[in-house]
């Protein structure tokens, strides 16, 4: 979920946890991906994911419905559908 976010132009939050000192090895293309894994894979120890996780989905809310990527609608609609079914 967090490569999804990330490549779905919410990655901020985990680039800003990729300490100072490992940014080259960010060298990748941007919005790849690949860059996305390694920004993940850099992530500083003490990183909260689920902060910045929260911090992506403030960013979504800010772009409004067009802003929700759609992968993450599908996911969402398929759980309503499953929920009705109860």
């Amino acid at each position: 979920m967090d490569i999804l976010l990330c490549v779905s132009g919410y990655g901020k939050p985990y680039e800003d946890g990729v300490p100072k000192n490992r940014k080259n090895d960010l060298n990748t293309t941007t919005n790849s991906n690949d860059y996305w894994e390694t920004v993940y894979e850099n992530l500083n120890k003490r990183f909260s994911k689920p902060a910045a996780a929260m911090e992506a989905i403030l960013m979504m809310r800010e772009k409004g419905k067009n802003g929700v990527p759609a992968e993450i609608c599908g996911i969402i609609e398929k759980a309503i559908r499953l929920a009705e079914e109860k």
